[in-house]
C-alpha cells in the first residue's frame, strides 16, 4: 500500500533529514504513515512503520531551540493502540491515524 505523507514531509529523504537519522535506520522498514506539522518554530511529528511484521511508532516535537534530532526512538505498538488513539480528540495526529486505519480497512 502507498505511504501516507502529510504536513512538511513528502518522502523518506525529508524524514531522514529532519530526524537526523541515517538511511540504514530505515533498512527493511515499511513506512505506513508520516506527518510533520510545523507552525513557525514549533513542530510535532509522528511516524508509523512496520518492520519484521511488527508495528512501530515514533513521535517527536520541538520548540524554537531545536528540531527533531535525537528523537528517533521507535516504540512497538499494536493496531488496537492506534484504534484507541484515533478516538482521542486531543491527540494531534488523530487524522493521520484515522486515514491509515481506513486505508487498511481497520477503521
Amino acid at each position: 500500500m502507498k505511504t501516507i505523507w502529510k504536513g512538511e514531509w513528502e518522502d523518506e529523504k525529508t524524514l531522514i533529514g529532519d530526524f537526523a537519522i541515517k538511511t540504514k535506520d530505515l533498512q527493511e522498514v515499511e513506512i505506513l504513515a508520516a506527518d510533520y506539522e510545523a507552525d513557525g518554530y514549533e513542530g510535532s511529528a509522528l511516524v508509523i512503520f512496520q518492520k519484521d511484521e511488527k508495528l512501530f511508532l515514533v513521535s517527536g516535537s520541538h520548540c524554537s531551540c531545536y528540531g527533531l534530532e535525537n528523537q528517533w526512538e521507535p516504540d512497538e505498538i499494536s493496531w488496537e493502540y492506534l484504534k484507541n488513539q484515533s478516538k482521542n480528540e486531543w491527540y494531534s495526529h488523530r487524522s493521520l491515524i484515522h486515514e491509515l486505519l481506513e486505508q487498511r480497512e481497520l477503521a
